[in-house]
């Protein structure tokens, strides 16, 4: 994990969205190394490229790279302070901003596609 926020924030703002969704997995990946279960490891694994086409609809709910690397240095120091409730809150917070935005994106779209439309 640490190993991959420091990528993470070295990264620059000029670089492709695909490059830091790659850092974005490495370091969600480094979770599951760290709780060294080989199956959840596995099953992340077989998940990550569904991740990362997620994570590249993100994009506009950032500011920037060094938005989203921070947003994971912060992760990674409530992992390591030792508070679970904080941890678990910090990490509640980062998903559940990524879920709010994927439903108003579908509500969006179904406002779009439904039959009631007047494009």
């Amino acid at each position: 994990m640490e190993a991959a926020v420091r990528a993470f924030t070295s990264l620059g703002e000029d670089v492709s969205w695909n490059v830091v969704a790659e850092h974005d997995v490495a370091f969600h990946r480094g979770v599951f190394v760290a709780a060294g279960s080989p199956r959840l490891l596995r099953t992340f694994d077989e998940v990550s490229a569904e991740l990362r086409l997620l994570i590249a609809q993100l994009r506009p709910t950032y500011a920037g790279v060094a938005d989203l690397a921070h947003e994971h240095a912060l992760l990674l120091a409530t992992a390591r302070a030792g508070d679970p409730a904080r941890a678990r809150s910090a990490w509640n917070e980062h998903f559940d901003h990524s879920e709010r935005f994927f439903l108003d994106l579908i509500r969006e779209r179904d406002l779009w596609t439904s039959p009631a439309s007047t494009r």
